[in-house]
């Protein structure tokens, strides 16, 4: 029987050049997947943190909105304090308001003194903020205040 393989031949002598240039692209890779995920990861909380300021903006807003519809402002109650509400709707998101009579703007005459009460009586503009706090869930938290006046009769 005639084998093919001579005895007396060394076999050729491999380096490996593939298996170390296999092994590098492996690890550079590895190193592109890493990097990703942290940078995914850092996406995906800055998204969450954008989401809960916005939603602690809203029921921010939510607060004047109420703290505008619900208070009945006089001058003889300069403050009026709302204590934490939860907002319906949300998962636990809070708001507080405060309503005062402006004292710095304080009653400002009415342009061209209105004559809808008879002669010579007029209206003034009385001046309100609203300060209003939210809390998203996440503890979050915005402050607004917005200004107002309302017009009622001199003296």
């Amino acid at each position: 029987m005639n084998c093919p393989h001579n005895p007396t031949t060394r076999p050729r002598r491999e380096r490996g050049a593939a298996l170390a240039v296999g092994l590098i692209l492996l690890l550079v890779l590895t190193i592109l997947a890493i990097a990703t995920l942290s940078t995914s990861t850092l996406d995906l909380r800055m998204a969450a943190n954008a989401m809960f300021t916005t939603n602690s903006f809203e029921v921010t807003e939510r607060g004047i909105d109420v703290a505008l519809q619900a208070t009945v402002p006089n001058t003889t109650t300069p403050t009026i304090t709302v204590p934490v509400t939860v907002a319906p709707g949300t998962n636990g998101d809070t708001y507080t308001y405060t309503v005062r009579f402006n004292s710095l703007n304080g009653v400002t005459a009415v342009p061209s003194g209105g004559f809808s009460l008879g002669s010579g009586v007029g209206f003034n503009a009385f001046h309100f903020d609203v300060s209003s706090t939210g809390a998203a869930a996440s503890s979050s938290t915005t402050t607004a205040t917005q200004s107002y006046y309302v017009v009622g009769p001199s003296g």
